[in-house]
């Protein structure tokens, strides 16, 4: 019966979640979602869980590789943000350009551990859009606020801390 919700689900949504509500996948076909259904596994899910697999089995070892590479996209998201704003394209493309700069950094990471996935770094859609998320948020602190509590109560809370600061105490 779950072979059959999944390849039900599958075939409507044309995406894959982990059970803990990971995007695994964004692009099925039918016939992948009636293999589902059938009680195989499709080989393009099963090739992005065993990514997953191995890069949660070997998160310690590139993890701070990982954040420096998380910064250095923050960063560049930041540069092109304030480029942005500022209407200004020379910005725009130092960020694109610093952005292309860290992708090929780690392609040739990945390149130097060919042989050994465990210490390869991935890049997905999901992260580079959690890295966007956090680079508006690093610059705009109610963002978060409105994000984490809802639009109608960010504002009193952005006020209160405001007083905070005014009355020169730190939250």
């Amino acid at each position: 019966m779950t072979n059959l919700y999944k390849g039900y689900q599958y075939a409507t949504t044309k995406r894959a979640y982990t059970k803990y509500g990971t995007n695994i996948t964004d692009n099925i076909n039918l016939m992948e979602a009636f293999s589902q259904a059938l009680g195989f596994r499709p080989y393009s899910i099963k090739e992005k869980q065993d990514l997953m697999r191995v890069e949660k089995m070997n998160l310690g070892e590139t993890s701070q590789i990982k954040k420096r590479f998380n910064n250095r996209i923050k960063n560049a998201y930041r540069i092109y943000i304030e480029g942005m704003q500022e209407k200004n394209i020379n910005k725009q493309a130092e960020a694109y350009q610093e952005f292309m700069d860290i992708l090929s950094r780690i392609y040739l990471h990945n390149k130097k551990y060919e042989g050994d996935m465990a210490m390869h770094i991935f890049v997905d859609n999901s992260m580079l859009t959690r890295l966007w998320k956090e680079a508006i948020y690093d610059m705009y602190p109610e963002e978060r606020l409105k994000s984490k509590m809802g639009e109608r109560s960010a504002p009193k809370t952005l006020k209160t801390l405001q007083y905070i600061k005014d009355m020169g105490l730190q939250p």
